[in-house]
């Protein structure tokens, strides 16, 4: 199976991150450029990182994609999932002036 010729337009409006479309839709249209499908175009489990779906994976993680809570982590490791998972993912800080109560 091979990506759609428009993947690469799609990918960059959001597309393999887009909920609204299922994994193996997405996967079917654009698994290779999403990196959802090895480059055999053989979908792969989720979890499991074959290879970065951008080769400018190495810079970006240099300028703290993989760490950078703008990013969700779908997102991460939907581009750049081999170089990410060397990099821990930041806590999310709880909201200022929130509490918790136990009873």
């Amino acid at each position: 199976m091979s990506d759609k010729p428009s993947c690469v337009s799609w990918v960059r409006n959001g597309f393999c991150n887009n909920m609204a479309y299922t994994l193996a839709m997405r996967q079917v249209s654009c698994g290779i450029a999403c990196g959802l499908c090895t480059s055999g175009g053989q979908p792969i489990s989720p979890g499991v990182c074959a290879a970065d779906a951008n080769a400018k994976c190495a810079k970006w993680a240099a300028n703290g994609f993989c760490t950078n809570a703008a990013y969700s982590e779908q997102t991460r490791q939907a581009y750049c999932c081999k170089t990410c998972a060397l990099a821990p993912l930041k806590p999310t800080p709880a909201p200022s002036g929130s509490q918790s109560t136990m009873a």
